[in-house]
């Protein structure tokens, strides 16, 4: 338990983190590197990352790469926001999205596929082999007669 509120707690001030590189100078590695991994994983984390049972390996990998698209949705819609009422700034644009993280990573992550079907990290049962028709009937790979390219 207490892994999963360290894990909570990160994701929630990673924005802040990220907020706070701003401050650092123009071309610093410093500033931009917390700012774009907030960017393009830190909402979708967010959103995805705190389940209350954990994650399983493949539930883990299925959040992961969902992170990203999610943030980066998140980040174009605040984008276009700010910049239709004239207002885009760094700050104007990490504070909604940070604040937005921070309040998320304190609910409970959205569902995943893979975690609710319990497909991920347990291995497939194999069943009886399904034949074709063909198969089934004995005529796999048996011309037709009169078929074209046939004796006909």
């Amino acid at each position: 338990m207490p892994k999963e509120i360290s894990l909570r707690a990160a994701v929630a001030l990673s924005g802040w983190v990220a907020l706070a590189a701003t401050l650092l100078p123009g071309g610093s590695p410093a500033r931009w590197i917390p700012v774009l991994l907030f960017v393009c994983f830190g909402p979708g984390l967010a959103l995805l990352h705190p389940q209350p049972e954990g994650l399983r390996p493949g539930a883990r990998l299925e959040a992961f790469a969902l992170a990203a698209p999610l943030s980066l949705s998140l980040g174009v819609l605040t984008a276009t926001s700010l910049f239709l009422v004239g207002g885009f700034t760094v700050t104007a644009f990490l504070l909604p999205l940070a604040g937005f993280a921070t309040v998320v990573a304190a609910l409970p992550g959205l569902p995943l596929p893979a975690a609710t079907r319990g497909a991920a990290g347990r291995a497939r049962v194999p069943g009886p082999p399904v034949l074709s028709r063909s198969a089934a009937d004995g005529t796999a790979g048996r011309a037709e007669p009169g078929a074209a390219g046939g004796d006909g």
